[in-house]
């Protein structure tokens, strides 16, 4: 008999994300997160199927994510016309880890990265902001450029990277603000959807206080 409440539901998760010196790398392609940087997906406890890596890093510059998806027989379907149903990583982000609230205040936002939709010719990664449903405050305007953003797509998966300079997440402050509320979605239309924590089932995408939190060592 299936659960009533998801396992993943009963716990607030908070992972540790390692400080890494020399990030970016004058903005060139490929920051290469060592192994050291991988994120441990909570949501491995739950029914979701796993079929990414994911590995996170910050300095006081900012924040960079990446992400490799393997055991695809198809390429990723991305739209940047339509990017909600499009195959990439969903990103929010609350750069005040507010956990007593039910929406979102101006710290908090909200990403897609696609791994193909981008450049004139449709194959370069694309970073797309949005805000963040329900929103009690609106964070400050993000243009999709703001975003350093790469992929490599290969016949079985792609690989993804992100980096996010300080200026672009609103409150970003790891000297007084190490604590960052965080929450992700990997959608795939092939493989199906992982996510940090509980499935889109429950509002994560408006609701702060279901997002889990990254804790930027020093």
């Amino acid at each position: 008999m299936p659960a009533v409440i998801p396992a993943p539901f009963l716990f607030h998760f908070a992972l540790p994300v390692h400080r890494v010196v020399d990030l970016p790398r004058d903005a060139a392609p490929w920051l290469k997160l060592p192994e050291a940087c991988r994120l441990v997906n909570a949501g491995a406890i739950g029914d979701e199927p796993q079929f990414a890596d994911l590995r996170a890093a910050w300095n006081p510059d900012g924040f960079a994510i990446s992400v490799k998806v393997t055991g695809k027989k198809f390429p990723p379907f991305c739209d940047p016309g339509d990017v909600q149903r499009s195959d990439g990583l969903r990103l929010w982000f609350d750069m005040r880890d507010t956990k007593s609230l039910h929406h979102a205040t101006r710290f908090c936002q909200h990403f897609i990265l696609l791994p193909a939709g981008g450049g004139d010719d449709g194959l370069a990664a694309l970073a797309k902001p949005l805000p963040v449903p329900r929103a009690r405050e609106e964070a400050p305007r993000v243009d999709e450029d703001d975003v350093l953003v790469w992929s490599s797509v290969s016949k079985t998966g792609y690989e993804l990277e992100a980096w996010f300079p300080a200026g672009v997440l609103n409150g970003f402050d790891p000297a007084s603000q190490s604590r960052l509320g965080f929450f992700y979605q990997l959608h795939d239309s092939e493989l199906g959807d992982q996510s940090f924590s509980v499935t889109s089932s429950f509002p994560v995408s408006s609701d702060p206080s279901l997002w889990g939190t990254l804790l930027l060592e020093k």
